[in-house]
């Protein structure tokens, strides 16, 4: 029974990256020179929520068909995950100097790339966990 609350919180996380991801799209709009970098981030991040979505309902379709050490691995992933939203959301939304948000990016920017490549390691990791999982209802369909 596990699975249930890891199945809600990946739904949880998912939730929490599409509202980073309408805060990446919303400052976006306010920063014209570095409209183009925020909305790839942004898209970067949607994209990152659809494999989320997916691992969560791959999950709910194998209750009680995965390990324990899965499962674990999947919970850590999803804390590193929600580390990433965080730090990205701090990273774009702050609410002081508003006035130079596109000086503020210039400085910025090193650091939004840096979570943009620490989310492309989480995606391919939640894409291995499916697979894993994906492998292992095929092991027991064929045991």
């Amino acid at each position: 029974m596990a699975e249930i609350g890891i199945v809600a919180s990946i739904f949880g996380v998912a939730a929490f990256g599409t509202k980073v991801a309408k805060s990446l799209y919303e400052t976006g709009d306010v920063m014209i020179h570095a409209h183009q970098q925020i909305a790839s981030m942004a898209k970067h991040v949607s994209q990152f929520t659809v494999v989320l979505r997916h691992l969560g309902r791959v999950l709910e379709a194998e209750k009680g068909n995965c390990s324990k050490d899965l499962l674990r691995d999947i919970q850590k992933l999803k804390h590193s995950c929600k580390r990433t939203f965080k730090e990205i959301n701090a990273t774009i939304r702050s609410r002081r100097l508003k006035p130079f948000i596109p000086v503020r990016w210039l400085f910025k920017k090193a650091k939004a790339k840096e979570l943009e490549a620490r989310l492309d390691s989480e995606q391919s990791m939640l894409q291995t966990m499916i697979q894993s999982v994906t492998v292992s209802k095929l092991g027991s369909i064929q045991s």
